[in-house]
């Protein structure tokens, strides 16, 4: 799942750790979820 994420946000935009936490936030704000995302290097 990971993997697949790093691929559509790396593919979509310049910034892939941003674009990574907006992802996943619209998948969450689709199942009223809120989630935090924290992008580890």
């Amino acid at each position: 799942m990971k993997e697949l994420v790093e691929v559509i946000a790396t593919s979509l935009v310049d910034h892939p750790a941003k674009s990574i936490r907006s992802v996943v936030k619209a998948a969450a704000t689709k199942d009223d979820k809120k989630v935090v995302v924290e992008i580890l290097q």
